[in-house]
């Protein structure tokens, strides 16, 4: 995705995009969320995790 958008900020400001247009969309909350653990931001990645696993807390993938 980052080399998609054209880097990591781009690619932030999409999933941030994406998150508002659509906030009950547990599949754009877990890739935001692996993205966040590949950038080793570790606090954004578990906030985005917990969110996903909030609006799909029977989907096995995120856990």
């Amino acid at each position: 995705m980052e080399k998609k958008a054209g880097g990591r900020e781009a690619a932030l400001k999409l999933f941030t995009a994406a998150a508002q247009k659509d906030p009950l969309d547990y599949k754009t909350w877990l890739a935001w969320a692996v993205f966040e653990r590949r950038c080793e931001r570790w606090a954004q990645a578990e906030q985005a995790f917990q969110r996903a696993a909030d609006l799909a807390p029977y989907n096995y993938t995120i856990w």
